[in-house]
C-alpha cells in the first residue's frame, strides 16, 4: 500500500484474539463507535495488519497459541512504524505480568518478586517513653 493511500484511510481499531466468539463480542460492543474494526486471529497476523494500514488502537488478547499477546505487544513497540500505537489487553493480570521484575523476552523465564515484596512493614517498636 502506498504511503499517501495509507494516510487517506481512517485509522482502525485492531482486535486480536484467536477465539471467534471474543472477536464477535468486541465487534458488537465497539460497533457504535463508527470506527473501522479490523480482526487478527494471531499475533503474527496482527503485525502484518499493523504494517499495512493505520491503526489507532490495538485490543490484544494475552493468551494465544504461537506468539502470545506479550510477545506481540513487545514486537509492536519495537517496530518504528508501530511503536506509537496504544494497546490494551483483556486480562486483569497483564499489568502484573509486565511488572519490572518480570521478563517478557522470548525464551526468558518470568521471575517472581523478591521475598517479602508487598508485605507490610511491622509497626515501630514501642519505646519506654511511649508507655508513660
Amino acid at each position: 500500500m502506498r504511503a499517501d493511500a495509507m494516510s487517506d484511510e481512517r485509522a482502525a481499531i485492531l482486535l486480536v484474539d484467536d477465539m471467534e466468539h471474543n472477536l464477535i463480542a468486541l465487534e458488537s460492543v465497539l460497533a457504535s463507535l463508527d470506527q473501522p474494526l479490523v480482526r487478527a486471529r494471531s499475533g503474527e497476523e496482527a503485525l502484518k495488519v499493523l504494517l499495512r494500514r493505520r491503526v489507532a488502537l490495538v485490543l490484544l488478547d494475552i493468551r494465544m497459541p504461537g506468539m502470545d499477546g506479550f510477545e506481540t505487544a513487545a514486537d509492536v513497540k519495537r517496530l518504528d512504524q508501530t511503536k506509537h500505537v496504544p494497546g490494551a489487553s483483556d486480562h486483569d493480570d497483564a499489568a502484573a505480568a509486565r511488572a519490572p521484575s518480570a521478563s517478557t523476552s522470548r525464551g526468558s523465564p518470568r521471575t517472581s518478586p523478591p521475598a517479602g515484596a508487598g508485605t507490610p512493614a511491622p509497626p515501630p517498636a514501642a519505646s519506654a517513653s511511649d508507655s508513660v
